[in-house]
């Protein structure tokens, strides 16, 4: 079976972070968090054509991410604290975008993810959700949460794993001061009947001991039946268990669950050393990113006097210019720039690879036979080096035909080339993206030019003739016009 290498289409990142937040059931649509029907169409209909990659990525994330936000909202019931998770969501998109664009990869999927998660994403997920939760001051919400800083995370505990969720129930009852049982069915007895209240309990048990891992639909309705169904038996429970307090509740538990999911994702892949070595990380750098946070406060006390006549909003937006200026040269900057270079160190190409690549780097200038790509095909298969450079053999060969005119044979290898280069290439994307969209028009082929156009957008690769950001119909024919009759002496 041929192996697959790069990174995940874009798709795919964010049809995972959707299935990680739970919005959408995957056993039972029925109990999805969205019970909007035709919300749910849309969604999975923007989410579908995003992974086809059809059309505009940019158009399809651009139409993806406020239904994302709306849902979100739903979900936790606080419009700062979802626009905190849906920024730090932006956030990993946009640097995921960054390192597509820029940096190649010689490894196989999951061992790109392994890569790019130990050496990059890590670090903004320390960073982001801190960032964030100041930028939109989730503070002034007044939420409780467990007093523990790493509540969030999961432990490892002689070699097992306590997740993020069951640390959140254990939090739970302790803060109520009542059994697992006593939550989710008050009064039990051998005399008491009542299905649902039951079904919650065993479903609680379930996930506590991480049998299973809920939608957030069938979590939040446990939790609010067993937090009524508590009240209603403790009546002097209604003091304590507030519209505040049942916000909190939801907010721990949305977060907590998505901290599981990815929790449990990463030691089935990877391995439970490999979860132990990212949380080895997460923790470390936690001082580092909590220093700036109270670096963050002072300023915004010391400029207390400012605010004096401004309403909530206009305060909101001060503190989010005070957070990018201290996050951009604080504590936690210096720290993870120092730690990703080591752990880079890690990752460094075989001899191999870096043999063939320059190799096809010098074919790629000056080949005149067709039978020269053959003989070092030949030679990196006997390395093990061709599938993770087969990209760069049919662009090698593309250039070959574009040189003899050969217009169609040069596009058939281009269109290759560009298919399994879109998450290799790196840097080599902007040459190899423009040289497709030229073959695209020198052989008619419009929609195939259109599709190389909004993947060159959605990186940030610049074309030529279309330097601008007219995207019209209008602008396109032109540029397809001019790339159809142009031909480049240096490719």
């Amino acid at each position: 079976m041929k192996r697959e290498y790069g990174f995940p289409t874009q798709g795919e990142v964010l049809n995972y972070a959707i299935k990680g937040m739970g919005l959408l059931a995957q056993k039972d649509p029925k109990k999805s968090v969205i019970g909007d029907e035709t919300a749910k169409k849309t969604l999975q209909k923007a989410i579908n054509r995003l992974a086809k990659e059809e059309s505009s990525l940019t158009d399809s994330m651009n139409a993806i991410l406020p239904l994302i936000d709306k849902h979100v909202i739903d979900a936790v019931g606080s419009k700062k604290v979802a626009y905190a998770m849906i920024q730090s969501l932006e956030d990993v998109l946009v640097q995921y975008q960054h390192l597509v664009r820029n940096e190649g990869s010689y490894l196989t999927r999951l061992e790109t993810i392994r890569w790019a998660m130990q050496t990059r994403l890590i670090f903004r997920l320390v960073l982001s959700p801190y960032k964030n939760m100041l930028y939109f001051n989730v503070s002034s919400e007044e939420l409780v949460s467990p007093n523990c800083i790493d509540w969030f995370l999961p432990d490892i505990n002689e070699n097992k794993v306590i997740t993020p969720l069951k640390k959140a129930f254990k939090w739970l009852y302790a803060r109520y001061g009542v059994s697992q049982t006593q939550f989710h069915f008050p009064g039990k007895n051998s005399a008491t009947d009542d299905s649902r209240l039951e079904q919650n309990l065993i479903n609680a048990g379930k996930w506590i001991n991480g049998r299973s891992l809920p939608s957030w639909a069938n979590l939040r309705a446990n939790l609010e039946e067993s937090l009524n169904a508590l009240v209603q038996h403790e009546p002097q429970y209604n003091d304590i268990i507030t519209d505040k307090e049942k916000q909190s509740v939801m907010v721990i538990f949305f977060i907590a669950r998505l901290t599981t999911f990815i929790t449990n994702e990463v030691q089935k892949v990877f391995g439970i050393g490999f979860l132990a070595h990212l949380l080895d990380i997460y923790r470390e750098l936690l001082p580092e990113i909590r220093a700036d946070v109270k670096k963050h406060a002072r300023v915004i006390m010391q400029d207390r006097s400012q605010y004096e006549g401004l309403d909530q909003e206009d305060i909101d937006d001060h503190q989010r210019g005070c957070t990018d200026a201290i996050f951009s040269c604080g504590r936690f900057n210096i720290s993870s720039y120092f730690m990703g270079r080591e752990l880079q160190k890690n990752y460094q190409p075989p001899n191999e690879f870096l043999e063939v690549h320059a190799r096809l780097s010098e074919l790629k200038k000056s080949i005149n036979y067709v039978s020269e790509v053959e003989v070092l095909k030949s030679y990196a298969n006997s390395l093990g080096q061709f599938e993770c450079l087969e990209w760069m053999f049919e662009w090698v060969t593309a250039v070959y035909y574009y040189r003899k005119k050969d217009k169609l044979s040069a596009f058939k290898h281009y269109e290759k080339a560009f298919t399994l280069g879109k998450y290799v290439a790196g840097k080599s994307q902007y040459l190899l993206v423009n040289q497709y969209i030229e073959a695209c028009a020198k052989c008619n082929k419009w929609v195939a030019f259109k599709k190389g156009v909004a993947w060159a957008d959605y990186l940030g690769i610049k074309i030529r003739w279309l330097r601008g950001a007219d995207r019209s119909e209008e602008a396109l024919k032109v540029a397809f016009t001019f790339f159809e009759y142009t031909d480049y002496a240096v490719l």
